[in-house]
């Protein structure tokens, strides 16, 4: 009967144990984020605009920070898709079409107070390749650049089951993207090395995955 006490007083404690560690050194997961950005550019081009925009994420968990489990260390990188379009000029005819593809890595630093909720912050770099080209208007423009800039994230995570969790997360990128501008008109033809700060703030819902 002691032996049986002692057992299930073994199970109760190293079950508990477990609840409260909801990662570990060799945890690692993947997102899928589907989400909206507003583009800043700083100089007389407006594209402050909505867009939509897709990206994944895995993440790998590499030291526990903390005696209770609660503070995680990691590193994460990731691809970002940005769509959108948007006028030239506010009082212009032009309409351009944007695509924005970047790469991130960054540490990561995760506080999960309890097994449901992982919260969660970054700071990295990115490189990111842009090309713009003209939809509609009676000047056709055509741009292609690329350059490095630091990204920061601030989101939260609920698991829904042992592997999968839902969550939110808000991010910024901001980048000196060099790029050369080509205008042209049927007589006429322009190329011109532009280079501009971009800031690309995103608001993104994911679904992510446990391994």
């Amino acid at each position: 009967m002691k032996k049986i006490i002692l057992t299930i007083a073994l199970l109760i404690t190293t079950g508990t144990a477990n609840a409260n560690k909801t990662l570990d050194n060799t945890s690692h997961f993947i997102d899928l984020k589907l989400g909206f950005t507003s583009i800043a550019e700083n100089s007389a081009v407006d594209v402050n605009e909505h867009n939509y925009s897709f990206a994944v994420e895995r993440t790998h968990i590499l030291a526990t920070l903390s005696d209770n489990h609660s503070v995680y260390f990691g590193v994460k990188g990731g691809l970002d898709l940005h769509k959108n379009s948007f006028y030239r000029f506010s009082n212009s005819s032009v309409i351009l079409d944007l695509t924005t593809y970047s790469a991130h890595v960054a540490p990561v630093l995760y506080f999960s107070p309890n097994k449901s909720i992982k919260l969660f912050t970054t700071l990295g770099v990115s490189y990111n390749i842009l090309r713009t080209e003209s939809g509609e208007g009676i000047l056709p423009m055509e741009v292609k650049g690329s350059g490095f800039g630091y990204i920061a994230s601030l989101g939260g995570k609920y698991s829904i089951s042992d592997n999968f969790d839902i969550g939110i997360q808000y991010q910024v990128n901001t980048a000196k993207l060099k790029y050369d501008e080509i205008i042209e008109d049927i007589n006429y033809q322009e190329r011109k090395r532009v280079s501009d700060d971009y800031t690309f703030s995103s608001l993104y819902i994911s679904l992510g995955y446990k391994f």
